[in-house]
This record gives structure tokens, C-alpha cells and sequence, in this order.
């Protein structure tokens, strides 16, 4: 029993590559190019660090042996590879390698050399760097569970209370009683949340905000919830988060169009696409509130264009007896006129 429960330690795949992913100014150039594992052929001093797990410090690289290259290419001065080291987890020791910080004086015609002084920064850029990057995933974790329990809280209270179930038997004074009730009891909870958890615009470095939605990924799972949320409220795509916020806030179940939800629906899952649900996996948390707005506004669409067909049928009827009443009155004072007329 204690042999299953020891830590595994830590490993690192056969084939593996090391993507340069932020640089210095005068080295920016690099971001974006890889080194690839010995397994590829060639073994580089970078896997080397990774590999021994330490600092690799080579204060003059022309003096070697080998000689060192720069991406093939021979120049002087120094060069050292400090492993970002990961800490000991549920699972596996300490000693996973996260990436590398490398620092280096190679240039043609270079006389600048790296010493002890910067050895030992490097080395507690390292401690510091592994630390910081744990604390920042941790961070990270804990904020998407936060943001988890927001949508699913929210979620879990999209239900239409027994007393405001609509029955068949229900006049339309009842339907507007009870969708009003649920305007206030389901959409309008949703709105708030989204208000408090996801204003116009980031409040702190980590904030959510609406003004996300311009920005994702045009066909994903969250561009499409944000399309369908910019229908919905019929927003252009180039609104300001401000307005968005301001239509969402303002949206009314109770008079929104049957094409606008058509339009809106076709926009969420447009043809061919898979459908998305509250299940779907990737979708961001601004995206995710949005959704909960469609849902509950699905949940109260048939009984609010059940309601304006009513209406509409008795303002049309309305009309309608209004000019059959007009239309008496014009053809009795023509009736009146000819006999007035007769008698003279």
C-alpha cells in the first residue's frame, strides 16, 4: 500500500521541443523558434540544463568543447541555461522542469562575459521564477473555481417556480402576471450577475469583462454564445462594451421578437455546427454568463410571444371594430344627407 502511494518523479517525454516565448528587446526577434530534444538528432546545451536538472554556465562558449553554436552559427561570449523547476504536487516530486531562463553575451565581436555575480542571479531568478509560476497557476485555479460556482449557482436557480408554471387553462392576464413574475425571479437574477461579475470593462488584472466578447476566437464555442448575445439585444458587433451592457440590462422578454430569437438561436448554433449547451467544455466566463441569459430567456419565450399574439389579435380586433364603427357613422351621415337632400 505505501509502494502505490509514493510520488512519482518527475519525467519528461523522448521528443520534446523548447519554444523561445518572451525575450529581451534586442532579442526579440527569437521569440517564436524552437530547439528541439537530442532525440531529433543533435544534442544543444539547452537540453543539457533541462535534462541535469541545473544551471549550465559557460562564461566563454568560443573555449568549450565542442565549441558552442549560436543557431549554427559560431560567435563569442557567454551563455547560461537556468532550469525553471516545478514543485512537488499531488502526484509527482519536486523536480519538474517547467522551461528555461537563458541569459547570454554572444554576438559577433563580443568582449562581454558573464561572472560569478551573474551566476548567482541567474540562480535565484530560477528559485523565484519556478515559485512565481506555481503561485500564478494556483491563482489561476482558484479564480476558475470561483467563476465555476458563480455559473453554476446561477444555473441551478433557472427554475420556474410551481406557482408560476403556466397551464393551459391560464387567461392572458394571468400569462403577463406570472411572466412578469419570472422576469423578475429568473432573467432579471441573471442580469444582476452579470452586472456584478462581469462589468463593461476589467476591474483589477484579473477581472472579467464584457468588452471580451469582441475578442474571441471567430467560430469557437464562446464567439458564437457572443454573436448570439449581440443578436439577441440587437447590437452591432463594433458596440462599445458600455452600450452591450447597457442593452443587456434593458432587454425585455416580454416584447422581444420572435425573429430576433430566430436570429439569435441561428447565430448560436449556426448550421452544421455542433450544438452548444450549458455542458459544452472552453467556454470563457463572460461567455458562459451570457449563455445562462439565453437560457432563461428560452424558458420564458413561448409564453411571452403566447401573450403578444393575444394582444396583437385584440388590438387588431380592436382596430377593426373601431373602422366597422367609423364606417356605419360615414355611411348613415351619407344615408342622412341623401334623405335631407330628397326632401328639398
Amino acid at each position: 500500500l505505501l509502494a502505490l502511494l509514493e510520488k512519482l518523479d518527475p519525467w519528461l517525454p523522448k521528443y520534446t521541443t523548447l519554444r523561445v516565448v518572451t525575450a529581451n528587446e534586442e532579442n526579440k526577434w527569437m521569440v517564436g523558434k524552437t530547439i528541439k530534444s537530442a532525440a531529433y538528432g543533435k544534442d544543444t546545451v539547452s537540453y543539457k540544463a533541462v535534462h541535469a536538472k541545473e544551471l549550465v554556465f559557460l562564461p566563454n562558449v568560443m573555449v568549450s568543447d565542442p565549441v558552442i553554436t549560436f543557431f549554427d552559427m559560431p560567435m563569442p561570449g557567454s551563455f547560461a541555461a537556468q532550469p525553471v523547476l516545478k514543485g512537488e504536487d499531488e502526484k509527482y516530486k519536486a523536480g519538474g522542469v517547467l522551461g528555461l531562463l537563458c541569459v547570454d553575451t554572444v554576438c559577433g565581436g563580443s568582449t562581454a562575459l558573464l561572472n560569478e555575480d551573474d551566476k548567482e542571479i541567474l540562480l535565484e531568478m530560477g528559485r523565484v521564477a519556478g515559485s512565481t509560476y506555481e503561485r500564478l497557476v494556483e491563482e489561476a485555479r482558484q479564480r476558475k473555481l470561483a467563476e465555476d460556482a458563480v455559473v453554476a449557482a446561477m444555473l441551478e436557480g433557472l427554475v420556474i417556480p410551481e406557482e408560476q408554471e403556466v397551464t393551459e387553462e391560464d387567461e392572458v392576464d394571468a400569462l403577463e402576471t406570472k411572466l412578469a413574475a419570472l422576469d423578475t425571479e429568473l432573467i432579471a437574477k441573471v442580469k444582476a450577475v452579470i452586472k456584478q461579475h462581469c462589468p463593461p470593462q476589467p476591474v483589477g488584472e484579473y477581472g472579467r469583462s464584457l468588452a471580451e466578447l469582441s475578442g474571441f476566437e471567430a467560430g469557437g464555442a464562446s464567439a458564437r454564445v457572443a454573436a448570439m448575445m449581440l443578436t439577441l439585444v440587437q447590437e452591432e458587433a463594433t458596440c462599445t462594451p458600455e452600450d452591450l451592457e447597457g442593452k443587456i440590462q434593458s432587454f425585455d422578454v416580454k416584447t422581444v421578437k420572435e425573429e430576433t430569437l430566430a436570429a439569435a438561436a441561428a447565430a448560436l448554433n449556426p448550421e452544421g455546427a455542433e450544438p452548444l449547451s450549458r455542458e459544452t467544455e472552453g467556454v470563457e466566463f463572460p461567455a458562459q454568463l451570457c449563455f445562462a441569459l439565453w437560457e432563461a430567456v428560452g424558458m420564458l419565450k413561448d409564453t411571452s410571444l403566447k401573450i403578444q399574439k393575444i394582444r396583437n389579435e385584440e388590438e387588431e380586433a380592436r382596430l377593426a371594430e373601431i373602422e366597422r364603427q367609423k364606417k356605419e357613422e360615414e355611411e348613415a351621415a351619407a344615408a342622412a344627407a341623401a334623405e335631407a337632400a330628397a326632401a328639398e
